[in-house]
């Protein structure tokens, strides 16, 4: 059947070198001495019409223009490319770096630092509970805290961060400060069900918004609807200072940035 096919088409293989294009190099640099591997691009006769007619129109309006140059190809290989281009030696055994002592220093502050950080505990049901938020024009943030009624001292439990989706960053000031309680409350959710807690919050606009009726107001359709995800919860609204609101601050804000 092969045989058939070459005799009934004899020209089948031997006119590959006519379906190619040639690049438009000036007229005394030769496309031999391309120090490439790279193959020619086999392509049909339509397909190098339409490059031929392509190269010209870009070669009028001058967006291209001959060129010299031995890379002008697709692809190309360069032999050892990885080891030439990693700069930096490899991290074996061979390549050890030399231990001094401010790297000791280093790690007895770092040990020193991590133990005086604040670390996440369980959440109490008995203990009263906190939710401290803030929102900005790119995400929001907010924190779950719980207060030890023997020393009085609060302890983190949970934190909760996010980006707002290209229409949730339209809204208003005070529809960002609602929409990040209600995120927050939800993602706490576990830990918030049937028991009064508090939510800190530094806009003092929103506190009262949460006590307006929204339902028979056609314009503020979707502040009724985040009312109506707040209704199994018992929770009152408090004023905090911005200047005080410094976690929820920073989720809401550089951890989102450096994401």
């Amino acid at each position: 059947m092969s045989i058939d096919i070459c005799a009934d088409h004899p020209s089948a293989f031997w006119n590959r070198k006519k379906h190619t294009v040639t690049l438009p190099y000036e007229d005394d640099f030769s496309e031999e001495d391309i120090p490439t591997k790279s193959r020619l691009c086999q392509m049909n006769s339509e397909l190098v019409e339409f490059c031929k007619k392509d190269i010209e129109n870009l070669l009028q309006k001058g967006l291209i223009k001959p060129s010299k140059s031995p890379w002008s190809c697709t692809a190309f290989y360069v032999n050892n490319a990885a080891e030439k281009e990693r700069g930096v030696p490899k991290l074996k055994k061979e390549h050890k770096k030399p231990w001094t002592d401010s790297l000791t220093n280093l790690v007895k502050a770092i040990k020193e630092r991590v133990k005086s950080l604040p670390c996440l505990t369980l959440a109490n049901p008995a203990w009263p509970k906190i939710v401290e938020i803030d929102a900005s024009n790119m995400g929001y943030g907010g924190i779950l805290k719980q207060i030890n009624p023997h020393d009085k001292h609060e302890y983190l439990i949970r934190f909760h961060s996010g980006k707002w989706s290209d229409a949730q960053r339209k809204y208003a000031t005070v529809a960002h400060e609602m929409l990040t309680i209600v995120k927050c409350v939800l993602k706490f959710q576990d830990d918030l069900y049937n028991q009064k807690f508090m939510i800190k919050i530094d806009a003092q606009s929103v506190k009262y918004r949460f006590d307006k009726d929204f339902k028979h107001d056609a314009s503020k359709l979707m502040f009724a609807r985040w009312q109506a995800q707040l209704t199994p919860f018992d929770f009152e609204t408090l004023y905090k200072k911005g200047s005080d609101n410094s976690l929820p601050d920073f989720l809401s804000r550089e951890y989102i940035q450096n994401e």
